[in-house]
């Protein structure tokens, strides 16, 4: 009975402090310096990824409160704002869109889900477009955004066939400059690339940072371990969440704003990620 209590009493409070993660957001602060950027040409931007059009409070305004309160010279989505299975919550999006457009330029790089609803032939596909493009958000399919002088954007649209459950297919260096060409690599170049996977190709190309999501975290995140299974319910994904650094270049993973598949969260809050870029 001893050993059932304790159980039981875990069980309660595992289940609230999920609730509770579910439901509060956590602001990351990250900067990055570069000899490639002038004291003139630094930024602000705000990354928010993976919503899966969820609502933190009425109309999202704690979320939108909360990127309002950073000051952002830009907004950057990665990616899977949208679920592509639940077209009722598009509504969600583009509300949240219009209103972020009145705090900083937004620009937007698709997920895997963005890019489901995209190769459809669909009225859900034509009213996604017009949405964003009457909220003026930049929507990047393998194109660039020149921020500054010396700062680009890039936003990867990367094939399907890389985010495949089974034998997802490897992606080359090459693949990425027929995309999106070279990389002026005089020039701090920031890249969305949804997928963490490919951290070592992303910087064999030469992005300076690698803004990505995708895998929410792991949904449960371990100490010294990290992140425990993928929303393709793959256990233990390399690039969970958190900076990594290869060479010359730094790939940053969101835990993510939302959840799909795996409606859980601990020791791994939604996250608002603030970036500081400096000369």
């Amino acid at each position: 009975m001893i050993i059932i209590g304790i159980v039981v009493l875990l069980a309660v409070i595992i289940t609230i402090r999920v609730i509770y993660e579910l439901r509060h957001l956590k602001i990351t602060e990250l900067s990055f310096h570069s000899e490639k950027v002038t004291s003139e040409s630094g930024l602000k931007a705000v990354f928010l990824t993976d919503l899966h059009s969820r609502s933190y409070g009425a109309e999202n305004e704690i979320l939108i409160n909360t990127v309002r309160q950073s000051e952002p010279d830009y907004i950057f989505l990665g990616g899977d704002m949208l679920t592509d299975t639940c077209e009722k919550k598009d509504s969600v999006l583009f509300a949240l869109l219009n209103c972020l457009v009145q705090i900083a330029p937004v620009i937007y790089a698709p997920g895997n889900h963005e890019q489901r609803v995209l190769l459809e032939d669909s009225e859900r596909q034509r009213i996604f477009r017009k949405k964003l493009a009457e909220a003026g958000v930049r929507f990047l399919q393998n194109e660039k955004v020149e921020l500054n002088q010396n700062i680009n954007i890039y936003g990867l649209d990367i094939d399907s066939s890389h985010f495949g459950k089974v034998r997802p297919a490897p992606l080359l260096a090459e693949e990425l400059e027929e995309g999106i060409g070279r990389l002026d690599r005089s020039r701090y170049n920031i890249m969305m690339a949804h997928s963490p996977k490919f951290f070592e190709v992303y910087a064999e190309y030469g992005a300076d940072l690698i803004l990505s999501g995708h895998y929410h975290g792991g949904a449960v995140r371990l100490p010294l371990i990290g992140g425990v299974v993928s929303p393709q319910f793959r256990l233990f994904p390399k690039y969970s969440g958190g900076l990594y650094t290869k060479g010359g270049s730094n790939m940053f993973v969101s835990t993510g704003c939302g959840s799909h598949k795996i409606n859980l969260r601990l020791f791994n809050r939604p996250e608002v990620v603030v970036i500081d870029i400096r000369s």
